[in-house]
């Protein structure tokens, strides 16, 4: 499920809107993608001039001159109405000395009217003093993971942008066997934007997108209640070649099951698709994957099937078990088990 978001984003897409940029901005989080497309967005209402590169000054690292970063501040842009400064990694916001606490507070509290300072960093701590001294002087801005419907529409805006066509269960479908991260997403859709027919298919996703092991597994699970042997080999095979973990494959499967089994449980409660979906911790759209497991694996099934998958994982640590035969054998018993069901 979508995370819930502070509305900061909102905040600074509406300043870059309004033409109205604040002083001071930190954006942060594990979304690099957004981060440098609001830096870029930032900068080029910022510097309009000739004389940009002067007037434009990164410092990153956390080791920052205090002294530089002072003088840089209070130089005035040459030859323009306005500067900007980003300041990359620097790392004061998850910690920071006393005396760095104090610079910072004193300085976002007098920023000069000609800078715009950003701030590029991968965490906060939100219960900081520095977080706090720019949200009062300016915004901070949670650049999460985009998730559910916000992401499926941006994925949807690109295809229309590049004269492509996807329907919205292909762009699902894309989503879940891509890497968390519009920087991943966006380099598959350039392949099947390049490689690709006009309107876009999930074979062609099958075809051209390069995909995480995760889901991978995940489509396994799919074969085991299908009863595609054939199908769930295969997949097993490609792991195989790509050289992924077995146990990484058995991490997952376990986790799958479980979650198929929560499913289980809080559908006979009564709880809906997107109370289902925050329960289990995924995105609304996987939720109706997981309830349809859950109406077709039984319950004896799924618990068994993660216990038996604890066994063998420590089985293979204790080398009494073969890691891959172990993990053949056991998806052929799944196999089985179906089909007599």
């Amino acid at each position: 499920m979508a995370k819930k978001t502070d509305g900061s984003l909102e905040k600074l897409r509406q300043n870059l809107r309004d033409g109205k940029l604040l002083r001071v901005y930190l954006l942060f989080g594990e979304e690099a993608y957004l981060k440098e497309y609001y830096c870029k967005a930032i900068r080029e209402q910022v510097l309009t001039g000739v004389m940009d590169d002067f007037n434009y000054i990164v410092l990153e690292g956390e080791k920052t001159d205090l002294d530089l970063l002072r003088t840089e501040i209070d130089t005035p842009p040459m030859l323009a109405e306005k500067k900007m400064i980003l300041v990359k990694y620097s790392g004061i916001f998850k910690s920071a000395s006393e005396a760095v606490k104090t610079f910072w507070s004193e300085t976002l509290s007098d920023l000069p009217e000609y800078l715009c300072l950003v701030f590029y960093e991968e965490e906060a701590d939100k219960r900081g003093v520095l977080y706090k001294a720019v949200n009062a002087n300016g915004l901070a801005v949670d650049c999460a993971y985009m998730e559910g419907s916000e992401l499926i529409n941006w994925v949807e805006r690109s295809c229309r942008s590049a004269g492509k066509k996807m329907s919205r269960e292909t762009v699902e479908y894309l989503i879940k066997n891509c890497d968390n991260g519009m920087h991943a997403i966006s380099r598959e859709l350039e392949k099947l934007y390049a490689y690709g027919e006009e309107t876009i298919t999930t074979k062609d996703i099958d075809r051209l997108v390069t995909k995480l092991p995760q889901s991978r597994v995940f489509e396994m699970i799919d074969c085991i209640m299908k009863r595609d042997a054939e199908g769930m080999f295969s997949l097993l095979e490609q792991a195989k070649t790509l050289k992924e973990s077995p146990f990484m494959i058995l991490e997952n499967l376990c986790g799958y099951f479980s979650k198929i089994l929560h499913t289980q449980f809080l559908l006979q409660s009564g709880a809906t698709p997107p109370e289902i979906a925050s329960k289990i911790k995924v995105p609304p759209f996987f939720a109706r994957d997981y309830i349809d497991y859950a109406k077709r694996f039984s319950c004896p099934f799924l618990t068994q099937a993660i216990q038996k998958i604890n066994t063998i994982d420590y089985e293979i640590k204790c080398g009494r078990a073969r890691d891959w035969l172990s993990i053949e054998q056991f998806l052929a018993n799944c196999i089985l088990y179906q089909k007599k069901g």
